[in-house]
């Protein structure tokens, strides 16, 4: 199941998630979040409105 697999690594990250969550608790804190791409210099940047500081490590490289 590809929600599990997704699940099972992100909720090494993410706090409020954890491996046994469902599908209502991971909409909840990690897809419904409001942004926009806006484009920097000659790069688009995604801007998250959120004060959820695990966005940044699940999405560092």
């Amino acid at each position: 199941n590809f929600y599990l697999y997704l699940v099972r690594h992100i909720s090494d990250k993410v706090k409020p998630l954890k491996k046994t969550s469902r599908l209502k608790a991971f909409i909840l804190h990690f897809v419904s979040v409001p942004a926009k791409w806006v484009r920097t210099g000659r790069q688009n940047v995604l801007n998250l409105y959120t004060n959820k500081n695990y966005y940044a490590e699940v999405f560092i490289e």
